[in-house]
């Protein structure tokens, strides 16, 4: 119904509406408590992510030039078992890593955003390193 090229109908469109629509009011709330209340995951791994990173950068071969600075903070302050280590060994001269410290309470409750003590230690820290 919603994939061919013929103009969807009333009914279609109305139906998308309200399947976006149970997404976002039911699924994603869903989602964001069970992730609070699941336990750390000792599999997070930040060797995956470097690599990536990595290969996302040589995209863009004028960014060697300049000084980076890679945050990172994990949901509900869950952390990388590995981030110090991989970044301790980066060869990248013109990268800097900087791990936020965030923990459960510098989040929403509902969602991992950060909330306003969250975005107050995010300047704080990056006010730090600008100076």
């Amino acid at each position: 119904m919603f994939g061919s090229n013929v103009k969807p109908d009333a009914m279609a469109i109305m139906l998308q509406k309200l399947n976006i629509w149970l997404e976002g009011t039911f699924t994603l709330p869903v989602q964001s408590v069970v992730a609070m209340f699941t336990p750390y995951d000792k599999s997070y791994d930040f060797e995956k992510d470097y690599v990536t990173m990595k290969k996302m950068f040589a995209l863009f071969p004028w960014l060697e030039s300049r000084q980076i600075i890679v945050i990172y903070s994990n949901k509900y302050g869950r952390k990388f078992r590995n981030f110090a280590e991989v970044t301790s060994n980066s060869k990248e001269k013109n990268l800097r890593f900087v791990d936020l410290h965030l923990r459960v309470q510098n989040y929403y409750d509902v969602d991992d955003h950060p909330n306003a003590r969250g975005h107050e230690k995010i300047a704080e820290i990056l006010a730090g390193i600008l100076h």
